[in-house]
């Protein structure tokens, strides 16, 4: 910056008296009276009820968080201001920073210097603050920063900032702006989003050198800067555009380097100064960043994402999207019903009892019988010839594969067409995922330990009997080897065959259980679906009512400043 916070001197009286063509930031229109800091009773308790309404548009969440961090101050106007600067391409990078931190009435430039070999660093972002790296910029700081006037209509009357209402301010500077270009936050989904990165800017300044060219930034309060010559007699016509101020830096900057280099250029500095117009810039950083002004421009864009989030909100069609959901949610139950009859009845049978009620799988698997079938249940699929008469196999599977996908796909159509109040994470929401649950944590257990008991048992009573009074024969001669090889085989076919049997019993029940269980879940997850579609569409209209009202309640809190 050019300016500096020095003892009185015939430069700063110059330089302060100075009548800037000063504008201000988008959202200009906002009501602005220095009327002390924010309501503490009021707006935070608004803006936490924002966050929770409005759980998964990230911006209005991001904004109100920002907010908060402002409303919240307790000793005067401390939390400092960050201002995103972003260059259009052309334009020397870090030029808008050098000449807003350059103190020229400084003796010892070497923090200025230092700060200026940050162009030769690539790097995305750079901040600036004050007492950071050596900087002690006067226009970064409350307490250095020069006041300020304006001369208003005829030139009788006066505008003058006080130092009471000034914040410190940090400036990032953004050398890419693609990463600016993000999405309108507008909540399409039902997931909350996560906390923002504390390192975000309340206002933002694009500095370009034509009209036009505006800055998308999610709708954030913005200054234009156009970086042209300014015409010292005469001018042209062009485009307007709000929020737009032109200042020629080059013209800035270099009355900063003369006076650097010698206090005998000051008539040649105040002379660059005032056809720079840099000094109406400076004033209204100053202005739009004082006392309550930083709140207001924030909560009115605020207002304006909380305007669009409702508007997307309002479905014109909506009474026919919800029929056309009932229909599609009666569908499903029926192609549940559907798919548990042609392909996971065919593949129970085919699967489940013909293949694991043999002794050949069974004695092989005994230790983890439960995690094979569990594999063959929900993570298998095969190819069955259901009938003699038809040779075409078809792919089978043991549980409601499709039916589950479909399940998940209507109820995220749900939240998302009705989007309802903000809800703990549910891992067993429906009740086939709680049958799957149930089936995997207990049932299948249960069924291992029957089967290892039948095998144990036929063990201990046919088996080893069988091979011990064998054994003991044929040591004392009474029983050939022949006879004794013949016994214990047929103990080990009658102790098979009892297994077999008792597996296949057990298999059997299990399976008759299990189908049973998916049709009643089937059931129940349509009555979940119409329940579910129920609430959404009773939440719905409370919050939309709810949401108006906590509307209308920022704009009063924003017409009182």
């Amino acid at each position: 910056m050019f300016m500096s916070f020095r003892p009185p001197s015939l430069i700063l009286q110059k330089i302060v008296c100075a009548r800037p063509n000063a504008t201000g930031l988008i959202w200009t229109s906002v009501r602005y009276q220095s009327v002390g800091i924010v309501d503490q009773k009021t707006l935070p308790d608004l803006l936490e009820k924002t966050r929770a309404i409005f759980p998964t548009n990230k911006i209005i969440r991001h904004k109100a968080r920002q907010l908060l961090e402002l409303a919240r101050e307790t000793d005067g106007y401390s939390t400092p201001v960050r201002i995103g600067i972003v260059q259009s391409p052309g334009i020397e990078p870090g030029l808008l920073t050098d000449v807003l931190v350059c103190d020229p009435l400084d003796s010892d430039q070497a923090w200025y210097t230092q700060l200026r070999q940050r162009q030769s660093e690539k790097k995305a972002n750079q901040w600036v603050r004050f007492g950071e790296n050596g900087v002690r910029s006067p226009f970064l700081s409350r307490e250095l920063r020069v006041i300020q006037s304006e001369t208003l209509g005829d030139g009788s009357t006066r505008n003058e900032l006080h130092r009471e209402e000034f914040r410190d301010i940090e400036l990032l500077e953004i050398n890419d702006p693609e990463n600016l270009h993000s999405d309108s936050g507008i909540s399409e989904t039902t997931t909350a989003v996560q906390p923002s990165s504390p390192n975000d800017c309340h206002l933002y300044i694009y500095v370009k050198t034509r009209p036009g060219e505006p800055l998308e930034i999610n709708n954030y309060p913005s200054l234009s800067v156009l970086n042209t010559q300014i015409q010292e007699t005469g001018s042209s016509f062009q485009l307007q555009t709000q929020g737009e101020i032109a200042v020629d830096l080059e013209k800035a900057r270099l009355a900063n380097e003369l006076l650097m280099e010698s206090p005998n250029n000051v008539s040649r500095y105040l002379e660059l100064v005032k056809k720079s117009n840099i000094s109406a810039l400076l004033f209204t950083l100053s202005r739009e960043t004082s006392a309550n002004r930083p709140a207001a421009l924030l909560l009115r864009s605020l207002l304006s994402d909380i305007d669009e989030q409702l508007k997307f909100e309002e479905k014109p069609d909506l009474v026919k999207e919800v029929d056309a959901l009932r229909k599609e949610i009666e569908n499903w139950a029926q192609m549940s019903h559907f798919e548990l009859q042609s392909k996971i009845a065919p593949y129970l049978q085919d699967v489940l009892i013909q293949r694991f009620s043999k002794i050949t799988q069974i004695v092989p698997n005994i230790d983890d019988f439960d995690l094979v079938l569990s594999k063959y249940l929900f993570d298998d699929e095969t190819y069955i010839q259901k009938s003699m008469f038809n040779f075409t196999p078809v792919k089978c599977h043991g549980s409601l594969l499709e039916s589950t996908a479909k399940l998940n796909y209507l109820e995220g159509k749900i939240d998302l067409l009705l989007p309802a109040n903000a809800e703990p994470p549910q891992p067993l929401a429906h009740p086939v995922a709680v049958l799957k649950h149930k089936v995997l944590n207990k049932d299948l257990p249960d069924l291992q330990q029957k089967i290892s008991r039948i095998v144990l048992h036929n063990l201990a009573t046919i088996n080893l009997p069988a091979f011990a009074v064998c054994t003991v024969g044929h040591v004392i001669d009474y029983i050939s080897m022949d006879t004794a090889v013949a016994v214990v085989v047929l103990s080990f076919a009658i102790s098979s065959n009892n297994i077999s049997k008792a597996v296949f019993r057990h298999l059997d029940a299990f399976r008759k259980s299990y189908t049973e269980n998916l049709r009643t879940s089937i059931d129940r997850s349509l009555e979940h679906l119409r329940r579910r579609l129920n609430r959404n569409l009773e939440q719905n209209g409370l919050n939309k009512a709810e949401k108006q009202q906590l509307r209308q309640q920022l704009s009063n809190t924003l017409d009182k400043w």
